[in-house]
């Protein structure tokens, strides 16, 4: 889980509210990452309840590991459910998936899915994804140090996954995060964006 907490110090009662959850082995708190790693035995539909007891204790939190990514396709000519779901199976850090006509579900590790991948898996189907519930954002940074927005960017809420390439950040981000909240976050540490794009 990715946990959202304006302070350098870890928010222990984060750790304390999660350890008493239901399904909730183990709870760690990783230095300096923001990251809550939670070994979980419950059942995959009842993953909210973490994120219910964080924001019930003042720190906002988001699954990351097994996060529940909804997406349409489009078909093309030749399009193959059963290919579809071959391909989609096979993206490295998907650990499951319902697939319903034009739609799934991917239960995704969001620090190993990319957008690239999906796009390939629904293409060689012969269709066109488009992501639901999750973003993948291009943020160029036009002026400043790209390093410093990043490290902003990472205690954003709705961000959840940062990937850069140099001043080119790219990210997984909930579909409700803003340009104007990414644009004031670049401002706060002096720096600009260039185009935000929705790859």
């Amino acid at each position: 889980m990715r946990y959202y907490f304006n302070s350098e110090i870890e928010p222990t009662s984060l750790k304390q509210a999660l350890e008493k959850v239901k399904g909730v082995e183990k709870v760690e708190l990783t230095a300096n990452t923001r990251l809550v790693n939670v070994t979980w035995s419950g059942k995959c539909r009842d993953l909210g309840s973490l994120e219910n007891t964080a924001a019930a204790v003042g720190v906002p939190a988001m699954v990351i590991s097994h996060a529940h990514v909804y997406l349409a396709f489009k078909p093309a000519k030749g399009a193959s459910l059963e290919t579809l779901n071959k391909e989609l199976a096979a993206i490295q850090g998907v650990k499951g998936m319902q697939v319903s006509g034009a739609a799934a579900e991917l239960h995704a590790d969001l620090q190993a899915v990319t957008i690239e991948a999906i796009r390939a898996a629904a293409k060689a189907a012969n269709f066109d994804a488009q992501l639901k519930s999750h973003q993948w954002v291009e943020a160029p940074v036009a002026s400043g140090d790209a390093a410093k927005v990043q490290r902003e960017f990472e205690n954003t809420r709705g961000v959840l996954v940062m990937k850069s390439n140099g001043p080119k950040l790219g990210f997984w981000a909930v579909k409700g995060l803003t340009e104007a909240a990414l644009k004031k976050g670049a401002e706060k540490v002096g720096a600009a964006l260039g185009d935000i794009q929705y790859p």
